[in-house]
C-alpha cells in the first residue's frame, strides 16, 4: 500500500520504507517489494521509545508502557482502548488542537491534520503516516 509512488527511491527509513520524494515539504514513503505492515512499523516505533525493551517484548506491552509513561500514573490500570484514545487526545491538544471526537479513527485523522499531514480515509494508513511523520 504505497502512500506515494512517483519517482525512483531515494533511500529507506528505519522501517525499510523507500523514500520517494517531497510533497508539500513532507517527505513521503511507500513500501518496497516485500512490503511492510503496520504491526512491524508500530513495533519499531514503540520499541525505540521503550529503552530496555527486547524483540521478545509483546507489542501490546510496548504500547502500554509508552502510553502510561506519556499519560501519567492515573492511567496505569486503564485498558488499551482507553490508553490509545487518551494518548491521541493528548497529542492533538499538545499540538494546538482540540479533540473533536471520542472515536479513535476520527482522532487519528484529526491528529494528522493537526500535524499538517493529509489524512487518509483508512485507519491503518493514518497510523502508518503518523509513525513515518514522527521519524522524519
Amino acid at each position: 500500500m504505497p502512500i506515494q509512488t512517483n519517482i525512483t527511491g531515494l533511500g529507506t527509513n528505519e522501517f525499510g520504507l523507500s523514500q520517494f520524494g517531497e510533497n508539500g515539504g513532507i517527505t513521503t514513503y511507500g513500501t518496497t517489494a516485500g512490503g511492510n505492515n503496520l504491526s512491524a512499523m508500530e513495533r519499531s516505533w514503540f520499541q525505540v521509545r521503550n529503552p530496555g525493551a527486547t524483540a521478545q517484548t509483546p507489542l501490546s506491552e510496548l504500547k502500554k508502557l509508552y502510553w502510561e509513561k506519556q499519560l501519567g500514573s492515573s492511567y496505569v490500570n486503564a485498558g488499551m482502548q482507553t490508553l490509545e484514545t487518551e494518548w491521541l487526545r493528548h497529542l492533538i491538544t499538545q499540538n494546538g488542537g482540540t479533540p473533536s471526537s471520542n472515536y479513535n479513527g476520527d482522532l487519528w485523522r484529526q491528529l494528522l491534520s493537526t500535524l499538517g499531514v493529509v489524512p487518509s480515509k483508512y485507519l491503518n494508513e493514518n497510523k502508518m503516516k503518523f509513525y513515518i511523520y514522527q521519524t522524519i
